[in-house]
């Protein structure tokens, strides 16, 4: 049998955007492969016939949208200059399922994303940049003014505001979005909501024409917290239908003419703490039922084998529909209108994302150890429908054992993969992998990275310690205590798995982990010297620079550490407190040999947090390597150019063959 190669993830396909029709009579998804030549992926449609899934194109662009039961619509910016001073635009492409080639449909001079069709209305979204105001209503001559202009200014940019730029957007300072409309009859596109305001969550009421969205308004510095509107499409009339003001509203759907939503104000878990499920009469903005799970309603499964995504809540009759993690496991349930809720799958993988029509349900989900297929939900079972993906024929592909203990009154679970042609009386190395987050888990899907390191002869093991997903509001509270609970728990695992696997050879076991992960091997290698090598990614060093720094800095540093820089701004712990929590302030004790890998576009953790956590063990003689990515970001393992996630895994394994 062979292995796992390093590259086997480029041959890999991954599935997206499972959606049927309105009238149910279609169904269409994505399918992203990437390039020969391992420089970008190319995502397609593929209908589904009579259970046979049929390629319909070869590029989708960004998103599609069913215009009625035989076209569908997607942007593509295929015609895009590379300029970033380019001015905005958005080409909207038309293909009919019954045969031909898509043609270009609209064209505007926004720059707009698809939410959806109504009647004879397209729904978009407007990314709205100020610097580029009125240019769709102005002449040619203030056009090219306006571009010269803009190009100019290329040079710099100007902040006036928190968050001024975000993960995977770049620079966002005073971008907002707005709603638009596109009446194909009077071929008219009319903008719904104003340029000052943030549109966020969006849901249409087709049988009523009316728009469901939150949305708040801000300047400085924008808030976490949102209010609930209503816009009538035949009317234009927006009404303020927000429930409970002070609330992070993190889902919102029409379930008839009621609304169900997801809502927390954040005091008892902070930002993470999972919410209330709330139906209410949007009129009268009465609540009709309210319930708290104690779980959280999305996919927290960590894979490396996802692309684009898809939906993960739907109205469908008198049901919510909705993913969860439950432990390491994401499933799918669903609730009617007294929130009684009732587990639908026990698939013990993840279901990534899903549609449902006149109750009959398609997903996307990585089950056991196969990558991304679609599959058919029918009485609790996943039936198999597509079979897209062979890249794992004919290879060694490691099945998780289940690791579990109690401690703390709490139960944990982990997992362990063992080499090839295991022999539990050799000696093997080992690596010890731990997920971002922190609120993620680790199942037992298929990882590339872990089953690749794997196929390379190691034993490599990962679990969930507090702080992760899956089992409730007080296993994930480690606020203020970050590196110690946590840290705890991840110590105890790593005991226990050396106990279990008598194999291992102790003096050569490995570290790694991104993001939180990455903090984590920060903070390890700070206080154990046990691993003899680690490899920190996209990490946080630094509690104080990460919080006037990354794009979520200003709250989550607080919200996460129980502290702030100024001791009278939170009423918890001061700078002391920060620092306390920070791995930088024990990089003087690090003696681990530790590679650093960043991305220079990476403005969730900001890479001068691994430059920081480098220059303080060159400064003390520590061996040490940083690599940096030009044009990547956060999401560098998970959809980052194939040649540069290429790269990446050939930095982690040839760090660590130097210390085998």
């Amino acid at each position: 049998m062979n292995k796992i190669t390093l590259d086997a993830f480029t041959k890999y396909k991954f599935l997206s955007k499972p959606t049927f029709s309105d009238g149910g009579k279609r169904f269409v998804f994505e399918v992203t492969n990437i390039s020969e030549d391992k420089k970008s992926y190319e995502t397609g449609l593929f209908e589904l016939e009579n259970n046979n899934a049929k390629r319909i194109t070869t590029k989708s662009g960004q998103g599609f949208c069913f215009l009625n039961e035989d076209e569908i619509i997607f942007r593509d910016d295929r015609d895009k200059s590379e300029n970033k001073s380019a001015a905005p635009s958005t080409k909207i492409y038309k293909l009919n399922l019954n045969g031909g080639e898509a043609e270009k449909f609209l064209e505007f001079d926004s720059n707009l994303s698809i939410v959806d069709v109504v009647g004879n209305k397209i729904i978009f979204i407007e990314n709205y940049n100020p610097i580029w105001d009125g240019y769709d209503k102005t002449d040619s001559k203030s056009r090219e003014a306006m571009i010269s202009r803009n190009k100019n200014d290329e040079d710099y940019h100007v902040f006036d505001e928190i968050p001024f730029w975000g993960n995977g957007a770049g620079v966002t300072n005073k971008n907002r979005s707005r709603l638009a409309c596109y009446d194909l009859g009077k071929k008219e596109l009319t903008f719904l909501t104003e340029k000052e305001r943030t549109v966020e969550l969006v849901d249409i009421n087709k049988n009523t024409e009316k728009i469901a969205f939150t949305t708040n308004v801000y300047k400085d510095k924008m808030p976490l917290t949102s209010e609930v509107m209503m816009l009538d499409l035949r009317t234009g009339k927006i009404e303020d239908i927000t429930p409970l003001y002070g609330m992070s509203y993190q889902i919102l759907k029409f379930m008839g003419d009621d609304i169900i939503t997801l809502a927390t104000d954040m005091k008892s878990h902070g930002i993470n703490e999972n919410g209330s499920l709330i139906l209410f009469e949007p009129n009268e903005k009465r609540i009709l039922k309210k319930i708290m799970p104690d779980f959280s309603f999305w996919s927290s499964v960590g894979s490396d084998v996802r692309y684009r995504e898809g939906d993960t809540f739907k109205v469908d009759g008198d049901y919510f529909y909705f993913t969860t993690t439950i432990e390491y496991k994401c499933e799918l349930f669903r609730v009617d209108k007294n929130l009684e809720i009732e587990q639908l799958t026990n698939c013990g993988g993840s279901v990534d994302s899903f549609d449902v029509k006149n109750g009959k349900i398609y997903a996307i989900s990585l089950i056991e150890q196969k990558l991304q297929e679609l599959y058919e939900i029918k009485d609790g079972e996943h039936i198999e429908i597509t079979h897209l993906n062979d890249g794992l024929k004919d290879v060694y592909v490691a099945k998780p054992e289940l690791v579990e203990w109690d401690k703390n009154d709490y139960h944990y679970t982990g997992f362990v993969l063992l080499p090839p042609n295991y022999d539990a009386t050799k000696k093997y190395p080992a690596v010890f992998e731990i997920h971002g987050g922190p609120k993620t888990v680790y199942g037992t899907v298929f990882y590339h990275e872990l089953q690749f390191l794997a196929n390379e002869g190691y034993i490599v093991f990962f679990t969930n310690p507090r702080g992760s997903d899956g089992y409730g509001n007080d296993f994930m509270d480690i606020f203020g205590k970050y590196g110690d609970i946590d840290y705890k728990d991840l110590m105890d695992f790593t005991d226990l798995v050396l106990e279990k696997y008598p194999a291992i050879e102790k003096d050569r076991v490995f570290v790694t982990g991104g993001s939180y992960g990455g903090f984590m091997t920060n903070w390890i290698i700070g206080h154990t010297n046990r691993f003899k090598r680690a490899c920190s990614q996209r990490s946080i060093s630094n509690w104080i620079s990460m919080w006037g720094t990354a794009d979520i800095g200003y709250y989550f540093a607080d919200d996460q550490t129980r502290a702030a820089i100024w001791n009278n701004v939170s009423g918890w712990g001061g700078v002391d407190k920060m620092w306390e929590q920070s791995p930088l302030k024990y990089a003087d004790k690090v003696e681990t040999p530790t590679l650093f890998i960043n991305s220079n576009e990476d403005y969730r953790c900001y890479h001068t947090e691994g430059l920081q956590m480098f220059t303080a063990l060159k400064y003390f003689g520590v061996e040490s390597r940083l690599v940096l990515f030009k044009g990547e970001n956060h999401e560098l393992s998970r959809s980052g150019l194939p040649h540069h996630r290429i790269r990446r895994l050939t930095e982690i394994r040839d760090w660590f063959k130097l210390g085998l």
